[in-house]
């Protein structure tokens, strides 16, 4: 995945990498190989989550009900991690902005 979509819009993101085994059908072993997602901090509808992934060169994505977005990259298993955690999502609420 590139560090940039670079599709008009700007956008800060995290980078969450970790190990996983992936079998290897030539050497017939396992291997470790680092899954790598970027979660966008900003909400995002499913529509621009599926083009800024794309443009990332992500494998695949996951946009969450509560519009975090992760791009997945290619060495992930299931879509990566089933978890949302984009940091400025989701947005407030005005309920939650009221009780203050």
């Amino acid at each position: 995945m590139s560090s940039s979509p670079n599709d008009g819009y700007t956008y800060n993101w995290s980078v969450v990498s970790f190990s996983t085994d992936d079998y290897d059908s030539y050497n017939l072993s396992e291997s470790l190989v680092n899954c790598t997602v970027l979660y966008l901090d900003q909400c995002t509808s499913w529509n621009k989550c599926r083009q800024t992934c794309l443009k990332t060169g992500a494998t695949s994505y996951r946009w969450f009900h509560d519009g975090c977005c992760e791009c997945v990259g290619e060495y992930c298993v299931n879509y990566g991690v089933n978890e949302s955690r984009c940091r400025m999502c989701p947005e407030p609420s005005s309920d939650d902005e009221d009780e203050d």
